[in-house]
Protein backbone atom coordinates (compact mmCIF):
# COMPACT_ATOMS: atom_id res chain seq x y z
CA UNK A 1 0.00 0.00 0.00
CA UNK A 2 2.53 2.63 1.29
CA UNK A 3 4.69 1.63 -1.93
CA UNK A 4 1.28 2.51 -4.39
CA UNK A 5 1.41 5.76 -2.59
CA UNK A 6 4.93 6.62 -3.29
CA UNK A 7 4.62 6.12 -6.96
CA UNK A 8 1.16 7.82 -7.46
CA UNK A 9 2.95 10.76 -5.22
CA UNK A 10 6.03 11.21 -7.94
CA UNK A 11 3.54 10.89 -10.96
CA UNK A 12 3.50 14.30 -12.56
CA UNK A 13 0.23 14.99 -11.52
CA UNK A 14 -0.32 18.54 -13.76
CA UNK A 15 1.32 17.19 -16.90
CA UNK A 16 -1.53 15.89 -18.14
CA UNK A 17 -3.96 18.31 -19.74
CA UNK A 18 -5.88 16.83 -22.47
CA UNK A 19 -9.26 15.53 -21.40
CA UNK A 20 -10.24 12.03 -22.04
CA UNK A 21 -13.72 12.04 -24.02
CA UNK A 22 -14.34 8.73 -23.26
CA UNK A 23 -14.50 9.83 -19.38
CA UNK A 24 -16.20 12.95 -20.06
CA UNK A 25 -18.96 11.26 -21.67
CA UNK A 26 -19.25 9.16 -18.73
CA UNK A 27 -19.02 11.62 -16.23
CA UNK A 28 -21.67 14.05 -18.01
CA UNK A 29 -24.44 10.80 -19.11
CA UNK A 30 -27.76 10.63 -17.29
CA UNK A 31 -28.02 8.41 -14.35
CA UNK A 32 -28.30 5.14 -14.56
CA UNK A 33 -28.15 3.79 -10.61
CA UNK A 34 -27.12 0.44 -9.37
CA UNK A 35 -29.83 -0.84 -6.69
CA UNK A 36 -28.54 -3.43 -4.17
CA UNK A 37 -31.02 -5.10 -2.17
CA UNK A 38 -29.47 -4.92 1.41
CA UNK A 39 -30.51 -7.40 4.50
CA UNK A 40 -29.36 -6.34 8.36
CA UNK A 41 -29.32 -7.75 11.32
CA UNK A 42 -30.91 -5.56 13.83
CA UNK A 43 -29.90 -7.82 16.68
CA UNK A 44 -26.52 -7.44 16.61
CA UNK A 45 -26.40 -2.97 15.85
CA UNK A 46 -24.74 -1.36 18.33
CA UNK A 47 -25.18 2.26 19.26
CA UNK A 48 -23.07 5.16 21.06
CA UNK A 49 -23.16 8.98 21.52
CA UNK A 50 -20.08 10.56 20.00
CA UNK A 51 -19.55 14.17 20.38
CA UNK A 52 -17.32 16.62 18.83
CA UNK A 53 -14.14 15.49 20.67
CA UNK A 54 -14.48 12.29 18.55
CA UNK A 55 -14.49 8.53 19.51
CA UNK A 56 -14.94 5.34 18.17
CA UNK A 57 -17.79 2.71 16.90
CA UNK A 58 -16.66 -1.08 18.04
CA UNK A 59 -18.76 -4.57 16.60
CA UNK A 60 -18.00 -7.34 15.02
CA UNK A 61 -21.12 -9.32 13.15
CA UNK A 62 -22.14 -13.03 13.56
CA UNK A 63 -19.48 -14.44 11.82
CA UNK A 64 -16.65 -12.30 13.12
CA UNK A 65 -15.88 -9.68 10.67
CA UNK A 66 -14.74 -6.92 12.93
CA UNK A 67 -15.61 -3.18 12.41
CA UNK A 68 -14.08 -0.15 13.88
CA UNK A 69 -15.41 3.09 13.20
CA UNK A 70 -13.30 6.06 14.39
CA UNK A 71 -14.65 9.62 14.62
CA UNK A 72 -11.83 12.55 14.69
CA UNK A 73 -12.67 15.15 16.73
CA UNK A 74 -14.16 17.89 14.66
CA UNK A 75 -16.26 15.86 12.97
CA UNK A 76 -19.47 16.54 14.91
CA UNK A 77 -21.22 19.55 16.41
CA UNK A 78 -23.02 17.98 19.45
CA UNK A 79 -23.49 15.13 21.13
CA UNK A 80 -24.82 12.56 18.21
CA UNK A 81 -26.39 9.21 18.44
CA UNK A 82 -24.69 7.05 15.97
CA UNK A 83 -26.17 3.36 15.22
CA UNK A 84 -24.24 0.67 13.06
CA UNK A 85 -26.30 -2.35 12.12
CA UNK A 86 -24.31 -5.10 10.31
CA UNK A 87 -24.58 -6.21 6.89
CA UNK A 88 -26.01 -10.06 5.98
CA UNK A 89 -27.21 -10.18 2.50
CA UNK A 90 -26.34 -8.21 -0.62
CA UNK A 91 -28.48 -8.98 -3.41
CA UNK A 92 -28.05 -7.51 -7.10
CA UNK A 93 -24.32 -7.06 -7.36
CA UNK A 94 -22.28 -7.24 -10.71
CA UNK A 95 -21.58 -10.39 -11.80
CA UNK A 96 -18.30 -11.57 -9.75
CA UNK A 97 -17.89 -9.23 -6.81
CA UNK A 98 -18.83 -10.93 -3.65
CA UNK A 99 -21.29 -10.16 -0.75
CA UNK A 100 -21.00 -7.06 1.10
CA UNK A 101 -18.96 -7.08 4.39
CA UNK A 102 -20.37 -4.02 6.06
CA UNK A 103 -22.63 -1.80 8.00
CA UNK A 104 -25.49 0.47 7.66
CA UNK A 105 -24.66 3.87 9.54
CA UNK A 106 -27.38 6.07 11.53
CA UNK A 107 -28.33 8.45 11.23
CA UNK A 108 -28.79 8.14 7.61
CA UNK A 109 -27.59 11.65 5.33
CA UNK A 110 -25.18 12.31 8.69
CA UNK A 111 -23.25 14.75 7.58
CA UNK A 112 -19.40 15.11 9.01
CA UNK A 113 -17.25 18.43 9.10
CA UNK A 114 -14.04 15.57 9.26
CA UNK A 115 -13.31 12.38 7.43
CA UNK A 116 -14.24 9.39 9.67
CA UNK A 117 -12.79 6.44 9.12
CA UNK A 118 -14.33 2.63 8.85
CA UNK A 119 -12.03 -0.22 9.36
CA UNK A 120 -12.89 -3.42 8.37
CA UNK A 121 -11.40 -6.71 9.54
CA UNK A 122 -13.04 -9.85 7.29
CA UNK A 123 -12.39 -13.08 8.95
CA UNK A 124 -11.66 -14.44 6.15
CA UNK A 125 -8.96 -11.87 4.33
CA UNK A 126 -9.06 -10.19 1.12
CA UNK A 127 -5.85 -9.53 -1.35
CA UNK A 128 -5.59 -5.75 -2.08
CA UNK A 129 -6.45 -6.15 -5.86
CA UNK A 130 -9.35 -8.01 -5.10
CA UNK A 131 -11.30 -5.41 -2.83
CA UNK A 132 -14.32 -3.56 -3.63
CA UNK A 133 -14.76 -0.62 -0.98
CA UNK A 134 -18.91 -0.24 -1.30
CA UNK A 135 -20.50 2.56 -0.85
CA UNK A 136 -24.58 3.16 -0.83
CA UNK A 137 -27.35 5.25 -0.03
CA UNK A 138 -30.64 4.24 2.19
CA UNK A 139 -30.96 0.82 2.01
CA UNK A 140 -29.12 -0.32 -0.69
CA UNK A 141 -29.74 2.64 -3.26
CA UNK A 142 -27.72 3.86 -6.07
CA UNK A 143 -24.54 2.10 -5.23
CA UNK A 144 -20.52 2.93 -5.81
CA UNK A 145 -17.10 2.13 -4.84
CA UNK A 146 -15.17 4.15 -2.69
CA UNK A 147 -11.38 5.69 -2.78
CA UNK A 148 -9.69 3.15 0.03
CA UNK A 149 -7.23 5.05 2.50
CA UNK A 150 -3.98 3.97 0.51
CA UNK A 151 -1.30 4.36 3.54
CA UNK A 152 -2.18 1.44 4.94
CA UNK A 153 -2.64 -2.86 4.60
CA UNK A 154 -5.72 -2.63 6.42
CA UNK A 155 -9.15 -2.13 4.96
CA UNK A 156 -10.35 1.55 5.52
CA UNK A 157 -12.80 3.39 3.88
CA UNK A 158 -13.20 6.98 4.15
CA UNK A 159 -16.48 7.83 5.58
CA UNK A 160 -17.84 12.04 5.05
CA UNK A 161 -21.52 11.12 5.12
CA UNK A 162 -23.76 8.37 6.94
CA UNK A 163 -24.80 5.53 4.35
CA UNK A 164 -24.02 2.10 4.07
CA UNK A 165 -20.07 0.62 3.57
CA UNK A 166 -18.12 -2.44 3.05
CA UNK A 167 -15.96 -4.14 1.33
CA UNK A 168 -16.21 -7.39 -0.77
CA UNK A 169 -14.49 -9.61 -2.86
CA UNK A 170 -13.80 -9.18 -6.89
CA UNK A 171 -12.95 -12.53 -8.74
CA UNK A 172 -12.10 -10.89 -12.14
CA UNK A 173 -10.64 -7.99 -12.64
CA UNK A 174 -13.18 -6.25 -15.03
CA UNK A 175 -16.55 -5.82 -13.58
CA UNK A 176 -17.58 -3.25 -16.43
CA UNK A 177 -19.38 -1.34 -13.32
CA UNK A 178 -19.36 1.60 -16.24
CA UNK A 179 -22.73 -0.01 -17.16
CA UNK A 180 -24.08 2.09 -13.99
CA UNK A 181 -24.16 5.78 -14.27
CA UNK A 182 -23.96 7.22 -10.19
CA UNK A 183 -26.95 9.88 -9.56
CA UNK A 184 -23.87 12.15 -7.97
CA UNK A 185 -21.00 12.58 -10.63
CA UNK A 186 -18.54 12.54 -8.07
CA UNK A 187 -19.57 8.88 -6.95
CA UNK A 188 -19.05 7.65 -11.15
CA UNK A 189 -15.38 9.15 -10.45
CA UNK A 190 -14.78 6.87 -7.14
CA UNK A 191 -15.87 3.90 -8.90
CA UNK A 192 -13.79 4.67 -12.14
CA UNK A 193 -10.94 5.69 -10.16
CA UNK A 194 -11.12 2.56 -7.76
CA UNK A 195 -11.52 0.29 -10.30
CA UNK A 196 -8.15 1.99 -11.95
CA UNK A 197 -6.38 1.01 -8.12
CA UNK A 198 -7.42 -2.36 -8.70
CA UNK A 199 -5.72 -2.83 -12.22
CA UNK A 200 -2.79 -0.83 -11.00
CA UNK A 201 -2.11 -3.17 -8.11
CA UNK A 202 -2.94 -6.28 -9.53
CA UNK A 203 0.07 -5.30 -12.27
CA UNK A 204 -2.48 -5.09 -15.10
CA UNK A 205 -2.84 -1.10 -14.70
CA UNK A 206 -1.25 1.85 -16.08
CA UNK A 207 -0.12 4.51 -13.55
CA UNK A 208 -0.42 7.09 -16.24
CA UNK A 209 -4.20 6.28 -16.83
CA UNK A 210 -5.18 6.93 -13.36
CA UNK A 211 -3.54 9.80 -12.32
CA UNK A 212 -5.08 11.12 -15.40
CA UNK A 213 -8.36 9.99 -14.50
CA UNK A 214 -8.11 11.53 -11.46
CA UNK A 215 -7.44 14.99 -13.01
CA UNK A 216 -9.70 14.64 -15.95
CA UNK A 217 -12.56 13.96 -13.69
CA UNK A 218 -12.27 16.50 -11.46
CA UNK A 219 -12.10 19.07 -14.42
CA UNK A 220 -14.84 18.05 -15.59
CA UNK A 221 -16.86 18.02 -12.81
CA UNK A 222 -15.15 21.56 -11.42
CA UNK A 223 -16.87 22.57 -14.50
CA UNK A 224 -19.81 21.62 -14.87
CA UNK A 225 -20.86 22.25 -10.87
CA UNK A 226 -19.85 25.87 -10.92
CA UNK A 227 -21.82 26.81 -14.20
CA UNK A 228 -24.26 24.32 -12.76
CA UNK A 229 -24.24 27.18 -9.78
CA UNK A 230 -23.73 29.98 -11.50
CA UNK A 231 -26.78 30.02 -13.63
CA UNK A 232 -29.50 32.15 -13.14
CA UNK A 233 -31.03 32.16 -11.05
CA UNK A 234 -29.35 30.12 -8.78
CA UNK A 235 -30.52 27.94 -6.06
CA UNK A 236 -29.51 26.69 -2.48
CA UNK A 237 -29.66 22.80 -3.39
CA UNK A 238 -27.34 23.82 -6.86
CA UNK A 239 -24.92 26.01 -4.40
CA UNK A 240 -24.07 22.73 -1.56
CA UNK A 241 -24.83 20.00 -4.08
CA UNK A 242 -21.85 21.99 -5.90
CA UNK A 243 -19.58 22.54 -2.98
CA UNK A 244 -20.31 18.67 -1.98
CA UNK A 245 -18.88 17.52 -5.30
CA UNK A 246 -16.05 19.60 -5.83
CA UNK A 247 -15.17 18.89 -2.41
CA UNK A 248 -15.50 15.38 -3.05
CA UNK A 249 -13.39 15.20 -5.86
CA UNK A 250 -10.84 16.88 -3.86
CA UNK A 251 -11.29 14.91 -0.65
CA UNK A 252 -10.35 11.64 -3.26
CA UNK A 253 -7.12 12.99 -4.50
CA UNK A 254 -6.21 14.11 -1.49
CA UNK A 255 -6.88 10.33 -0.26
CA UNK A 256 -3.93 9.26 -2.37
CA UNK A 257 -1.79 11.45 -1.71
CA UNK A 258 -1.87 14.90 -3.64
CA UNK A 259 -2.48 18.34 -2.15
CA UNK A 260 -5.41 20.59 -2.25
CA UNK A 261 -5.82 21.89 -5.94
CA UNK A 262 -5.97 25.66 -6.49
CA UNK A 263 -8.62 25.94 -9.00
CA UNK A 264 -10.58 23.37 -7.02
CA UNK A 265 -10.57 25.47 -3.59
CA UNK A 266 -10.84 28.11 -5.55
CA UNK A 267 -13.84 27.68 -7.05
CA UNK A 268 -15.13 26.27 -3.15
CA UNK A 269 -14.67 29.61 -2.23
CA UNK A 270 -16.04 31.10 -4.69
CA UNK A 271 -19.00 29.52 -4.21
CA UNK A 272 -19.69 29.53 -0.31
CA UNK A 273 -19.27 33.04 -0.40
CA UNK A 274 -21.75 33.76 -3.06
CA UNK A 275 -23.92 31.52 -1.64
CA UNK A 276 -23.58 31.50 2.30
CA UNK A 277 -26.22 34.36 2.58
CA UNK A 278 -28.84 32.65 0.94
CA UNK A 279 -28.02 28.92 2.18
CA UNK A 280 -28.26 30.19 5.50
CA UNK A 281 -31.29 31.98 5.53
CA UNK A 282 -32.93 29.31 3.79
CA UNK A 283 -31.39 26.61 6.70
CA UNK A 284 -32.93 29.37 9.20
CA UNK A 285 -36.49 29.63 8.03
CA UNK A 286 -36.92 25.43 8.03
CA UNK A 287 -35.60 25.81 11.63
CA UNK A 288 -38.13 28.18 12.92
CA UNK A 289 -40.76 27.07 11.42
CA UNK A 290 -40.15 23.35 12.36
CA UNK A 291 -37.72 23.24 15.66
CA UNK A 292 -35.88 21.46 13.58
CA UNK A 293 -32.05 22.43 14.19
CA UNK A 294 -30.41 19.90 11.49
CA UNK A 295 -30.46 22.16 8.66
CA UNK A 296 -28.53 24.29 10.64
CA UNK A 297 -25.90 22.11 11.60
CA UNK A 298 -25.71 20.54 8.63
CA UNK A 299 -25.03 23.74 7.13
CA UNK A 300 -22.13 24.56 9.85
CA UNK A 301 -20.68 20.92 9.17
CA UNK A 302 -20.48 21.93 5.48
CA UNK A 303 -18.83 25.39 6.18
CA UNK A 304 -16.12 23.68 8.53
CA UNK A 305 -15.79 21.14 6.02
CA UNK A 306 -14.55 23.61 3.22
CA UNK A 307 -12.60 25.30 5.89
CA UNK A 308 -11.09 21.84 6.14
CA UNK A 309 -10.37 20.70 2.28
CA UNK A 310 -9.14 24.61 1.32
CA UNK A 311 -6.38 24.04 4.32
CA UNK A 312 -6.65 26.41 6.37
CA UNK A 313 -5.18 26.30 9.42
CA UNK A 314 -6.37 23.47 11.72
CA UNK A 315 -7.80 24.51 15.31
CA UNK A 316 -10.54 26.52 15.76
CA UNK A 317 -10.60 28.96 13.02
CA UNK A 318 -13.12 29.34 10.58
CA UNK A 319 -12.81 30.40 6.84
CA UNK A 320 -13.95 33.78 8.02
CA UNK A 321 -15.21 35.39 11.77
CA UNK A 322 -18.38 36.83 10.20
CA UNK A 323 -19.75 34.09 8.37
CA UNK A 324 -19.18 32.03 11.53
CA UNK A 325 -20.65 34.14 13.91
CA UNK A 326 -23.45 34.82 11.32
CA UNK A 327 -24.00 31.12 11.66
CA UNK A 328 -23.93 30.94 16.18
CA UNK A 329 -26.41 33.94 16.03
CA UNK A 330 -28.73 31.70 13.44
CA UNK A 331 -28.52 28.86 15.72
CA UNK A 332 -28.92 30.74 18.89
CA UNK A 333 -32.15 32.36 17.29
CA UNK A 334 -33.54 28.98 16.62
CA UNK A 335 -32.02 26.79 19.11
CA UNK A 336 -34.60 27.96 21.58
CA UNK A 337 -36.88 25.54 23.66
CA UNK A 338 -39.17 25.09 26.86
CA UNK A 339 -38.99 21.68 28.92
CA UNK A 340 -42.64 22.10 31.20
CA UNK A 341 -42.48 19.50 33.89
CA UNK A 342 -45.37 19.19 36.17
CA UNK A 343 -44.55 16.52 38.80
CA UNK A 344 -47.48 15.32 41.54
CA UNK A 345 -45.59 12.72 44.05
CA UNK A 346 -46.44 10.94 47.32
CA UNK A 347 -44.61 8.91 49.61
CA UNK A 348 -45.15 6.78 53.15
CA UNK A 349 -43.18 5.19 55.44
CA UNK A 350 -43.05 2.18 57.19
CA UNK A 351 -44.58 3.83 60.56
CA UNK A 352 -47.12 5.94 58.34
CA UNK A 353 -45.56 8.92 58.15
CA UNK A 354 -46.46 10.54 54.22
CA UNK A 355 -46.52 13.66 52.97
CA UNK A 356 -46.88 15.21 49.21
CA UNK A 357 -44.22 16.91 46.78
CA UNK A 358 -45.93 18.37 44.00
CA UNK A 359 -44.26 20.89 41.70
CA UNK A 360 -44.04 23.08 38.67
CA UNK A 361 -40.46 23.84 36.69
CA UNK A 362 -40.62 25.19 33.19
CA UNK A 363 -37.07 24.78 31.91
CA UNK A 364 -35.31 27.31 29.34
CA UNK A 365 -33.30 25.08 27.34
CA UNK A 366 -30.86 27.30 25.30
CA UNK A 367 -27.92 26.66 22.61
CA UNK A 368 -24.51 26.64 24.58
CA UNK A 369 -21.14 27.00 22.34
CA UNK A 370 -18.04 24.93 23.44
CA UNK A 371 -15.90 28.38 23.23
CA UNK A 372 -15.78 31.74 21.17
CA UNK A 373 -14.77 30.43 17.76
CA UNK A 374 -16.17 27.41 17.62
CA UNK A 375 -19.63 25.65 16.34
CA UNK A 376 -19.45 22.45 18.52
CA UNK A 377 -22.59 22.92 21.03
CA UNK A 378 -25.19 21.72 23.61
CA UNK A 379 -28.83 22.59 23.88
CA UNK A 380 -29.14 22.60 28.15
CA UNK A 381 -30.84 24.93 30.78
CA UNK A 382 -32.06 25.07 33.96
CA UNK A 383 -34.49 27.01 36.42
CA UNK A 384 -36.15 26.56 40.07
CA UNK A 385 -39.70 24.85 40.87
CA UNK A 386 -42.47 26.95 40.89
CA UNK A 387 -46.18 26.19 42.49
CA UNK A 388 -44.52 24.28 45.03
CA UNK A 389 -46.70 22.19 47.40
CA UNK A 390 -44.78 19.79 49.90
CA UNK A 391 -47.54 17.98 53.36
CA UNK A 392 -45.64 16.21 55.88
CA UNK A 393 -48.29 14.49 57.90
CA UNK A 394 -46.80 12.56 61.02
CA UNK A 395 -48.86 11.10 64.41
CA UNK A 396 -46.41 11.59 66.83
CA UNK A 397 -44.34 14.92 67.32
CA UNK A 398 -43.44 16.19 64.05
CA UNK A 399 -44.84 19.54 62.33
CA UNK A 400 -44.02 20.69 59.00
CA UNK A 401 -42.89 24.35 59.39
CA UNK A 402 -41.84 24.61 55.45
CA UNK A 403 -39.80 24.05 52.63
CA UNK A 404 -36.60 24.60 51.11
CA UNK A 405 -35.25 24.88 47.50
CA UNK A 406 -31.84 24.31 46.87
CA UNK A 407 -30.32 23.32 43.11
CA UNK A 408 -32.21 24.23 40.42
CA UNK A 409 -33.57 21.43 37.86
CA UNK A 410 -31.00 21.04 34.82
CA UNK A 411 -32.18 19.76 31.91
CA UNK A 412 -30.52 18.42 28.69
CA UNK A 413 -31.32 17.67 25.29
CA UNK A 414 -28.87 14.81 24.18
CA UNK A 415 -30.95 13.73 21.34
CA UNK A 416 -33.31 15.72 19.50
CA UNK A 417 -33.95 14.00 15.75
CA UNK A 418 -36.80 14.80 13.10
CA UNK A 419 -37.51 12.84 10.04
CA UNK A 420 -37.02 13.86 6.44
CA UNK A 421 -39.72 16.13 6.35
CA UNK A 422 -38.94 17.92 10.04
CA UNK A 423 -41.64 16.04 11.99
CA UNK A 424 -40.29 15.15 15.34
CA UNK A 425 -39.30 12.02 15.50
CA UNK A 426 -36.83 11.44 18.80
CA UNK A 427 -35.67 12.97 21.79
CA UNK A 428 -33.14 11.87 24.45
CA UNK A 429 -33.98 14.05 27.76
CA UNK A 430 -30.96 13.91 30.75
CA UNK A 431 -32.30 15.54 34.11
CA UNK A 432 -32.05 15.85 37.59
CA UNK A 433 -34.78 16.79 39.62
CA UNK A 434 -34.96 20.62 41.66
CA UNK A 435 -33.69 20.24 45.01
CA UNK A 436 -36.99 20.54 47.43
CA UNK A 437 -36.73 19.86 51.31
CA UNK A 438 -39.31 19.68 53.88
CA UNK A 439 -38.28 21.35 56.89
CA UNK A 440 -39.98 19.71 60.08
CA UNK A 441 -39.76 20.33 64.10
CA UNK A 442 -40.36 18.49 67.24
CA UNK A 443 -41.07 19.94 70.50
CA UNK A 444 -40.66 18.54 73.98
CA UNK A 445 -40.39 19.66 77.39
CA UNK A 446 -36.96 17.46 78.21
CA UNK A 447 -35.40 18.33 74.79
CA UNK A 448 -37.25 21.77 73.17
CA UNK A 449 -37.29 22.19 69.66
CA UNK A 450 -35.09 20.02 67.59
CA UNK A 451 -35.29 20.73 63.44
CA UNK A 452 -34.54 18.58 60.85
CA UNK A 453 -34.56 19.17 56.64
CA UNK A 454 -35.53 16.25 54.53
CA UNK A 455 -35.19 15.97 50.81
CA UNK A 456 -38.59 15.06 49.67
CA UNK A 457 -38.20 15.60 45.84
CA UNK A 458 -35.34 13.54 45.66
CA UNK A 459 -36.54 10.69 47.65
CA UNK A 460 -40.15 10.67 45.75
CA UNK A 461 -38.49 10.88 42.49
CA UNK A 462 -35.41 8.88 43.04
CA UNK A 463 -37.65 5.85 44.47
CA UNK A 464 -40.45 6.07 41.95
CA UNK A 465 -38.75 6.71 39.29
CA UNK A 466 -35.66 5.02 40.40
CA UNK A 467 -35.69 2.33 36.86
CA UNK A 468 -34.42 5.63 34.87
CA UNK A 469 -32.07 6.59 36.98
CA UNK A 470 -28.94 7.22 35.04
CA UNK A 471 -26.33 8.91 37.79
CA UNK A 472 -27.31 11.72 39.77
CA UNK A 473 -30.52 11.93 37.74
CA UNK A 474 -33.07 10.79 34.99
CA UNK A 475 -32.89 9.64 31.36
CA UNK A 476 -36.29 9.50 29.15
CA UNK A 477 -36.12 8.02 26.15
CA UNK A 478 -40.02 7.62 25.33
CA UNK A 479 -41.40 10.74 25.06
CA UNK A 480 -44.34 10.60 22.40
CA UNK A 481 -43.71 12.88 19.13
CA UNK A 482 -45.91 15.82 18.55
CA UNK A 483 -46.27 18.62 16.25
CA UNK A 484 -44.62 21.96 15.89
CA UNK A 485 -43.90 23.68 18.33
CA UNK A 486 -44.96 21.13 20.71
CA UNK A 487 -42.63 18.82 20.03
CA UNK A 488 -42.62 15.89 22.37
CA UNK A 489 -44.92 15.13 25.32
CA UNK A 490 -45.23 12.28 27.93
CA UNK A 491 -46.77 11.15 31.37
CA UNK A 492 -43.84 10.00 33.40
CA UNK A 493 -45.87 7.49 35.74
CA UNK A 494 -43.73 5.75 38.48
CA UNK A 495 -43.54 3.62 41.76
CA UNK A 496 -41.01 2.16 44.01
CA UNK A 497 -39.78 1.23 47.47
CA UNK A 498 -36.43 1.60 49.43
CA UNK A 499 -35.54 1.96 52.79
CA UNK A 500 -38.69 1.20 53.92
CA UNK A 501 -40.43 4.09 51.70
CA UNK A 502 -42.64 3.76 49.07
CA UNK A 503 -43.19 6.74 46.69
CA UNK A 504 -45.56 7.14 43.72
CA UNK A 505 -45.35 9.78 40.55
CA UNK A 506 -46.50 11.07 38.25
CA UNK A 507 -44.80 13.76 36.17
CA UNK A 508 -46.02 15.25 32.83
CA UNK A 509 -43.19 16.65 31.00
CA UNK A 510 -43.95 19.02 27.08
CA UNK A 511 -41.16 20.25 25.20
CA UNK A 512 -41.87 22.97 22.89
CA UNK A 513 -39.67 24.92 20.48
CA UNK A 514 -40.27 28.83 20.83
CA UNK A 515 -37.35 30.05 18.60
CA UNK A 516 -37.74 32.91 17.12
Amino acid sequence: MRIFLILILLFPFAALAETDAELEAFLTAPPNPLDLAITTDESAAKTTVIGAKGGTLKLKNAVGDAFVLTFPEGALLTETRITAIPITESAGLPEGAGPITGLILQPDGLELAATATLEITPKTPIPPESRLHWGFYEDGKDAFLHIPVQDTDSIMIPIDHFSGAGISFADRLNLQLDRWKQTQVENRLATHVSELIRKVKSGEGSMDDLVKALQDGKRIIIAGRLAIAGRAPSNCSDVKDSLKAIAAVEKQSQVLGFDPDGDGTEVIGKLFNDGFVQCLDEALQICLGTGDLKPLTDFALLFERMRILMGMTKGESFLDPEKSAALRAAMERCGRYKLTVQAKGHWVDGVGVYGDVDFKVEVPIRIKFSGDSILSYALLGEAPATDVNVTFVDYACWVLDSYRQGAPMQAKLTDLTFDKDHAPKRVTLAMKGPELFAVTSCTSKKRGKKTIESPVSESTWGIAHARNRAGPGYVLQTMKAGSHPKLFSYTWDGKGTDANVTSTDTTTLTLEHIGG
